[in-house]
């Protein structure tokens, strides 16, 4: 699924992909972060203010709503 989400440091508004199934969460910069693993939720969480907009259904959602889907 597309999310749309603003990076903290700069607060540019990007789009990445989420596989709910993998619990993957690419970036537009490249990176993948696996939402399942503890390290990798806390530096998205760094990285990314937490809620996100999920396509197609253009709601907002938490990153911790996100990565129990």
């Amino acid at each position: 699924m597309q999310i749309t989400y603003t990076l903290k440091h700069n607060k540019a508004v990007e789009q990445g992909e989420y596989d709910p199934e993998t619990k993957i969460l690419r970036l537009a910069s490249g990176r993948e972060l696996n939402l399942g693993k503890e390290e990798d939720a806390k530096l998205a969480k760094k990285l990314i203010y937490s809620k996100v907009v999920a396509a197609p259904q253009m709601e907002l959602i938490t990153l911790n709503a996100l990565s129990k889907m």
